[in-house]
């Protein structure tokens, strides 16, 4: 699949490359509704890069966006997504990260992309303060977006400051995460097994 980040947005746009993805855009972009989420089931690794396993479509209450859904439940439904070329499947690594650190992602709309194609936007969370939409995996663990982050009374604390290059033991701020050193910018790439080291 083909997979674009609007990071000015807080979302991805995802759209087939061949008939029978673009099918399986349009099957999920007709049955899913704004804000609905899709659960991530994790991963298949090819070299470096991840194929997402996805389940979507179960509206019951108790459904498997609050707890395991049934095995039985006739409502959810797969979705695969790998990449196309390089750039793609380095987006798709990005979706996997939001995916582990927000605990899915949100369906927020669709989007023409010219003749008959049609791209599914998606998303990591809503900031927890002003709403928007946040795409980087710092700001889906979280819960806020780098611009309410920047007006944050910060509270600082020692520990594991997840962000930048790599995770490194520091200062940050316990209501935002941000590090005290200033806002490095977030790297969606960084891999999670050097974070999950660091916070061990």
């Amino acid at each position: 699949m083909r997979v674009a980040r609007d990071e000015a947005n807080g979302v991805w746009l995802v759209w087939g490359a061949s008939a029978v993805e673009k099918h399986t855009i349009e099957q999920v972009t007709n049955t899913m509704k704004q804000g609905e989420r899709l659960k991530y089931m994790g991963r298949r690794k090819l070299g470096e890069f991840s194929i997402l396993s996805l389940e979507y479509g179960c509206t019951e209450k108790g459904s498997c966006f609050q707890r395991e859904c049934l095995p039985e439940c006739s409502q959810r439904k797969k979705l695969t997504i790998a990449g196309t070329t390089t750039k793609d499947k380095n987006e798709v690594n990005g979706l996997r990260d939001i995916c582990y650190f927000g605990g899915g992602l949100v369906f927020v709309g669709k989007k023409q992309m010219g003749g008959s194609k049609t791209a599914m936007i998606l998303s990591g969370k809503r900031c927890s303060i002003c709403g928007q939409y946040v795409s980087s995996w710092l700001a889906c663990h979280w819960g806020i977006c780098d611009t309410c982050a920047a007006k944050c009374e910060h509270e600082f604390v020692e520990g594991a400051v997840i962000g930048g290059e790599a995770p490194y033991h520091g200062t940050y701020c316990k209501k935002c995460g941000r590090a005290h050193s200033a806002f490095i910018k977030t790297q969606t790439g960084t891999s999670l097994e050097q974070v999950q080291a660091a916070a061990s």
